[in-house]
């Protein structure tokens, strides 16, 4: 005589399960991109911000004899 648990597992709550894990694996590759541009972002705006500064002094500091 078989028992009815594998009938209760493979149910209606395995589904939700799914479910859950799916939208949980959802949100987690969502906030790891958004951190990740984040990150890209603020690395971006920094180094454009060194260069136009080093290019600013760079153009202040140049002598030039004609």
């Amino acid at each position: 005589m078989q028992s009815n648990t594998a009938a209760a597992v493979s149910g209606p709550s395995n589904a939700r399960l799914v479910e859950a894990l799916t939208l949980a694996a959802t949100i987690i590759v969502i906030a790891v991109a958004l951190i990740n541009n984040k990150i890209d972002y603020d690395r971006v705006t920094r180094t454009t911000a060194e260069r136009a500064q080093a290019q600013a002094v760079s153009m202040a500091t140049d002598v030039r004899w004609y």
